[in-house]
């Protein structure tokens, strides 16, 4: 009896310290699946639903026989793309806008306008596609490319014979694009594209042409 006595003590010591350990332990905010999830997604860009916005600026080349002073027009927009988990094929929503001012057109007489001055000059455009943009491992920049479909909508106001004269037609087209993304720390992104606009069919008044594009531009984007 007295053996065992001695070795009560001992016992409960142990025990005690054994039950301080493990409540010391630092209590910390637990994540259930769905945060984890969601958590996973926002530290690496190639786990889970991803969604990026970036915003585009940049140059814009159109006809500028039917659309005078559209050689290097500037352009801005606004992407929005999402994929799903472990794919490299993005869904792509992309509205752009771009604009010239001030320049002169002359037409032999009795074609189109004849001769004049062009007031303004405007595109808007919605676009939607898909995009490969496979991720490599270890590797922070990532190649892209992608087609798909677009309305655009042209505008051209001319002063002619003193007065004003705008003119404007939408059509639908197809477009192609490609390019560079770079990964940057906290989920910004850098990316450098080239994007066409082709199969568009427009008519401005007696005119016919067409709102086709090439385009380069750099975007600021950032994973939401």
């Amino acid at each position: 009896m007295s053996g065992v006595g001695c070795w009560l003590p001992l016992a409960a010591a142990v025990a005690f310290v054994a039950c301080g350990c493990r409540s010391a332990a630092p209590a910390g905010p637990t994540l259930d699946d769905e945060s984890f999830e969601s958590w996973r997604a926002r530290k690496d860009p190639s786990y889970g639903w991803n969604e990026r916005v970036a915003l585009h600026l940049g140059a814009r080349s159109m006809d500028d026989e039917f659309l005078p002073g559209t050689s290097n027009d500037t352009v801005v927009g606004l992407e929005i793309s999402g994929a799903p988990r472990g794919s490299p094929l993005e869904f792509v929503l992309g509205l752009f806008g771009s604009g010239g001012w001030s320049s002169t057109f002359e037409e032999d007489e009795g074609v189109g306008f004849g001769a004049g001055e062009t007031l303004s000059t405007g595109a808007a455009e919605i676009s939607f596609g898909l995009r490969l943009a496979p991720h490599f491992e270890g590797v922070p920049i990532v190649p892209h490319a992608g087609l798909g479909v677009a309305g655009i909508r042209v505008q051209r106001e001319e002063l002619f014979g003193g007065e004003e004269v705008r003119r404007s037609d939408s059509s639908g087209a197809v477009y192609a694009h490609a390019g560079l993304t770079w990964l940057g720390q906290g989920g910004w992104t850098l990316t450098v594209e080239y994007r066409e606009l082709f199969a568009s069919d427009l008519r401005l008044g007696d005119e016919v042409g067409d709102g086709d594009y090439s385009q380069v531009s750099v975007a600021l984007g950032v994973w939401l």
